[in-house]
């Protein structure tokens, strides 16, 4: 079931697992498949100074993952109907604070063209948490809205 912010996701990142190593005889890992995420997230100003993790000028955002897609052969700026979406809200399996990708802060309706004023960058997760915790009226929460998040977009890449 989607999430009470999907209607309005206006983020959408193309994120990159980490490999995983099945023996140490393997060698370096192979990346897994990429992974296409939507949200929904607002501004919270810009960072006035270098922090772990956050330049001077990033766009810090806060919001709620609405939806996420493996991407495939595709592009990941493609239609919304074109994707197989996990609606649930959740993040991906693997998915960590200091997960970085490429990010557009759009109208996610017109894509593949990019909406005037459409910020792209590189997208940093600071934060991916739950405000009321795990149990409780967080699960309640966790189901209708999806998992919080808080981010830095860099758009001088």
């Amino acid at each position: 079931m989607a999430t009470d912010f999907a209607p309005y996701a206006n983020l959408r990142m193309l994120w990159q697992p980490p490999g995983t190593i099945t023996n140490f005889r393997a060698g370096v890992p192979a990346a897994g498949p990429a992974v296409v995420i939507e949200a929904f997230a607002k501004a919270k100003g810009r960072s006035e100074q270098d922090l772990p993790g956050v330049k001077a000028g990033d766009l810090i955002l806060e919001g709620y993952l609405t939806r996420w897609a493996l991407l495939g052969n595709a592009s990941w700026l493609v239609a919304g109907a074109s994707l197989s979406w996990n609606d649930t809200g959740y993040r991906p399996a693997g998915m960590l604070p200091g997960a970085t990708g490429q990010a557009v802060l759009t109208n996610l309706t017109m894509l593949p063209t990019l909406a005037d004023g459409a910020e792209q960058g590189k997208l940093r997760m600071l934060e991916l948490s739950q405000p009321f915790g795990v149990g409780g009226i967080g699960i309640e929460l966790r189901e209708a809205l999806g998992d919080k998040f808080r981010a830095a977009l860099s758009t001088a890449i």
